[in-house]
């Protein structure tokens, strides 16, 4: 996100911030579209890119869907846009990662039973529109093959007892004592620190 925002000039935004969706319940064919609230792609918008797709609903993907189908047609009618240049649409994603919240079983059934499952690639528009699915495999975080080949079966679920030891042995730190001192590298290395709240980011970045 702060790649995009440096290199475009154009912030980027949560899905539901961008295109103005609230909480409530979404049902498929769901539109909402308003010029105040579509302000985010009127700046001659080539390519909206939608990332983390894991945690997109199938219900978010179709709404999100249907708006920019129905707000594209409103452009064309107005005469203010072609149909045929309207913005490139790439969702990029781990599917094994961390999966869209439903609140309950009841939920979950409820978008298995519309859609086939939750995931944002069963929602009803994106299969009308037949995107073009592509794999990513190069990994650009570590070149450490037996950490990449332990990472990848903790993924599928195949990772034995005896890997999980060994892994444990070997990557797990002990203590924050021992993540200063051994695993962060000095501030001339390029290096990435994944972190579940923004007070353990600030922590980071204020100690260098």
């Amino acid at each position: 996100a702060v790649n995009i925002t440096d290199k475009t000039t154009k912030p980027a935004s949560t899905l539901h911030r961008a295109m103005g969706f609230g909480i409530q319940p979404i049902r498929p064919g769901d539109v909402q579209v308003h010029d105040e609230m579509m302000s985010f792609f009127q700046n001659e918008v080539t390519r909206i890119i939608v990332d983390e797709t894991s945690m997109i609903r199938a219900d978010l993907s179709d709404k999100f869907l249907n708006t920019l189908r129905t707000y594209a047609g409103l452009m064309y009618i107005r005469g203010q846009q072609d149909i045929d240049k309207m913005p490139q649409i790439i969702f990029l994603g781990d599917q094994l990662q961390i999966e869209a919240v439903t609140t309950n079983k009841n939920e979950l059934d409820e978008l298995k039973d519309l859609y086939g499952s939750h995931f944002f690639f069963d929602a009803l528009m994106y299969k009308s529109l037949q995107f073009v699915e592509l794999s990513l495999f190069k990994n650009y975080r570590t070149s450490d093959l037996e950490y990449l080949d332990t990472m990848f079966k903790f993924r599928d679920g195949s990772l034995t007892q005896e890997e999980l030891v060994a892994f444990n042995k070997k990557y797990v730190i002990k203590s924050e004592e021992a993540y200063w001192d051994e695993v962060l590298p000095t501030p001339e290395q390029d290096y990435v620190t994944l972190c579940s709240t923004n007070a353990q980011v600030n922590n980071i970045n204020d100690y260098w």
